[in-house]
């Protein structure tokens, strides 16, 4: 159970108890904190297309997903020390260094605070992902948890156990679109600024929840902004996300027919 959420104010259970839990929390973030995120990441690189890895290697556009995203930078893959060496060399390295530290103090912020509602470490969180919808864009039904048992578009085989999607601005509801729609469970929820949807993944046996399987719906006249948050079933540590990356990148006896998406 979601302990940390249920004591949440602003927090409501969207599910009946024998369906998977989903909540709705209201006012999780002010506008202004949201707005930083974005910016920063325009800033860094903006958003760019959703892709997928084919099976051969090959990467190509995603049919499945035609949002854009931005990832924003992952405190655990940018050591302090790196921080310092661009700092002491002034100039424009100095100013990257002031740029990525302060984006990485805006991303710890959140973090934390997802994690504190949650009720998990900071560390089993994966970079948080701000993704945006234009008119007419959407994500398919789809499921958020690694294709088992090879799990190749985790980061170091891990698995997510919950997720929670931030709403960075709102749809108006005579948009009639736009919304987060959970199919399999009857369930849509209309963006609000500030606002969070968090569910589980898995089952109680630690298997993905087909249940939960859900859906970013086109909004029809305006544009959409969210952020995942995905949470893993183990911390990650930098030494465990060399080695899986390096084990992944050894050729294979045969290629399979599948593909995987990166989120």
């Amino acid at each position: 159970m979601l302990q940390g959420v249920i004591n949440w104010t602003g927090s409501s259970r969207l599910t009946k108890e024998d369906d998977p839990e989903i909540y709705l929390i209201q006012g999780l973030f002010e506008a202004s904190q949201l707005e930083e995120l974005v910016a920063l990441c325009e800033q860094r690189q903006g958003f760019a297309p959703s892709v997928q890895r084919q099976a051969s290697g090959d990467v190509i556009v995603n049919q499945h997903r035609t949002s854009s995203s931005c990832p924003m930078l992952w405190p655990l893959m940018t050591p302090k020390d790196r921080l310092e060496q661009l700092r002491s060399m002034g100039g424009n390295e100095a100013k990257l260094a002031s740029q990525i530290e302060k984006e990485l103090q805006a991303v710890e912020a959140v973090q934390r605070r997802c994690a504190e509602v949650i009720g998990v470490d900071e560390n089993r969180i994966e970079p948080l992902q701000l993704v945006k919808y234009l008119p007419g864009q959407y994500y398919s039904p789809h499921m958020d948890t690694h294709e088992e048992p090879e799990r190749k578009s985790s980061y170091s085989g891990e698995q997510r156990t919950h997720t929670m999607l931030v709403f960075l601005s709102e749809v108006a509801e005579e948009d009639g679109g736009g919304h987060l729609h959970f199919p399999r469970l009857g369930i849509s929820v209309l963006p609000r600024v500030g606002d969070a949807v968090l569910w589980r993944n898995l089952t109680d046996d630690g298997e993905p929840d087909l249940r939960v399987l859900h859906e970013g719906v086109a909004p029809k006249q305006c544009q959409k902004l969210a952020m995942n948050v995905w949470v893993a079933d183990r911390p990650f540590s930098l030494n465990a996300i060399s080695a899986w990356q390096q084990k992944q990148a050894q050729p294979e006896p045969s290629s399979s027919s599948g593909s995987q998406f990166l989120d």
